[in-house]
């Protein structure tokens, strides 16, 4: 388990480098919620790496050069990952604890609708209106 520090950091981490967002799969017809942080400095992205594999969160990890620092790229999108690390930063969360909050309802929706109005809650946090949700009248399929 995390201390109340860890927990912390991570939260900071999410709330200034991170991204809680959900992207629409349309070959699925599926929502896809998922936790990004992005950081050219390695030693924070190792001790994240290292938090996340104590508590068993499964994690992408993403390297993108360029002709200035290597750009790391964490995605945690499993929902039982992306569940546990919500739970562990929800309390810790000061900025993002609006989408935090969305994409936890998001993974206990049962339809589609329901998972429309959380997704329209975060894209109005974020200030994008402008584009539409998929409205389909499908249950959502796990």
């Amino acid at each position: 388990m995390l201390t109340d520090l860890e927990k912390g950091y991570l939260a900071g981490i999410i709330d200034g480098e991170g991204s809680l967002t959900v992207t629409w799969d349309h070959r699925r017809d599926k929502w896809y919620p998922r936790c990004d942080i992005v950081n050219t400095f390695e030693p924070v992205v190792m001790y994240i790496e290292h938090l996340y594999q104590r508590v068993g969160i499964r994690y992408s990890k993403h390297i993108k050069k360029s002709t200035h620092k290597p750009l790391h790229r964490i995605v945690v999108a499993s929902e039982g990952s992306l569940e546990l690390l919500l739970r562990l930063m929800m309390p810790h969360l000061i900025i993002k604890k609006h989408q935090a909050h969305a994409l936890m309802n998001i993974l206990s929706a049962v339809s589609l609708e329901q998972i429309r109005h959380q997704v329209d809650a975060i894209r109005v946090y974020n200030g994008r209106t402008g584009k539409k949700v998929p409205n389909k009248d499908k249950e959502r399929t796990t």
